[in-house]
């Protein structure tokens, strides 16, 4: 591979290798390669680049950079994959600082690239989303790029097991306890750390947390960025429903977005509508029809059980006031 290109400029560099911008007189057209340090030849190192090529050749979507050709030179490992003119997304920063919904855009195009790598038949773990990671292709779609750090969601041996490898402002924070328990929901956190940064300009700061994003953001971004994993999405399927639901005005569809105080407030103007003269059937059967939809959502025992009471209620008034419409009009 080496020996037919022709190298135009260096792109960057990093701890594993160089991209070269690249011309190919057989293919009439340039790519970016990417070739490892001269000093990363051991074997280790072999295996985990041979690993990040495998990973990419497996990953055949528009939204991770594609690659083209191997370098079959055991000397010179490489591999050349498509060039994206327009640089990383800190190139658009001045758009999404001005206009959130382009930060959106660029974010579901991750999104959907990281969703492929995840439910791809290697599983594929990135563990290293960030602003410099990401491209905008020449098809004018955002792609993940650098699996340097790549890895199969149930790998156990191949695992780099050193907390070195971390991006402040974006890598989850078990990954600097421990970089070999990361899991899928390492690469959601990054992925709302990266929304952030398109966003606001900076590297999200939890010590500082979502004070400049304003709802719906703030609450999506709540989901992505919480310290425990347990609290964030599990997969990129669950932060699509939770958009979807975010932005609806079905009240029981949206009732799995709401926080807990706000579900709280939620059934006590479920009481409060349901007694004293403003009481009607229309507004017991509308609180009854949400609340049927929203308790097999409820999974916190004390908010599960201030439903059903709450519904208990309803019940209870719906009753009264049929009881007293029939006594007033024997012929109701």
């Amino acid at each position: 591979m080496w020996d037919r290109v022709q190298q135009i400029k260096k792109l960057g560099e990093g701890g594993m290798g160089e991209v070269w911008l690249v011309y190919d007189p057989s293919r009439a057209a340039q790519f970016a390669a990417k070739k490892l340090h001269p000093h990363l030849l051991r074997d280790k190192d072999l295996k985990r680049f041979n690993r990040e090529i495998n990973n990419l050749l497996s990953l055949q979507h528009q939204n991770i950079v594609r690659i083209i050709d191997v370098s079959e030179d055991p000397n010179r490992p490489g591999y050349m994959m498509e060039y994206c003119p327009s640089g990383s997304i800190k190139n658009v920063l001045s758009e999404t600082l001005k206009d959130s919904s382009r930060a959106v855009e660029i974010y579901w195009q991750i999104a959907q690239g990281l969703k492929f790598a995840h439910n791809s038949s290697g599983k594929v773990l990135h563990r290293d989303i960030k602003h410099d990671n990401i491209l905008l292709g020449a098809d004018g779609n955002a792609k993940l790029s650098d699996f340097g750090l790549s890895v199969a969601i149930h790998a156990t041996d191949e695992r780099v097991t050193t907390s070195n490898w971390c991006s402040s402002g974006f890598s989850p924070p078990e990954q600097y306890r421990n970089f070999m328990d990361v899991d899928q929901r390492g690469d959601i956190y990054s992925l709302g750390a990266t929304l952030y940064y398109l966003l606001t300009g900076d590297c999200y700061d939890s010590t500082v947390g979502l004070s400049r994003l304003q709802d719906p953001l703030k609450r999506f971004l709540e989901k992505h960025l919480a310290d425990n994993r347990d609290d964030r999405f599990n997969t990129i399927e669950d932060a699509e429903d939770f958009w979807k639901r975010l932005h609806s005005t079905d009240e029981a569809y949206k009732y799995p977005t709401l926080r807990k105080d706000e579900k709280i407030a939620l059934v006590e103007s479920f009481f409060e509508v349901t007694c004293g003269l403003d009481n009607d059937f229309r507004l017991i059967n509308d609180a009854a029809y949400i609340l049927d939809n929203i308790i097999p959502l409820e999974t916190e025992p004390d908010l599960l059980q201030q439903l059903l009471s709450c519904r208990k209620h309803i019940d209870e008034e719906g009753k009264a006031l049929e009881a007293g419409m029939e006594q007033d009009n024997p012929l109701y």
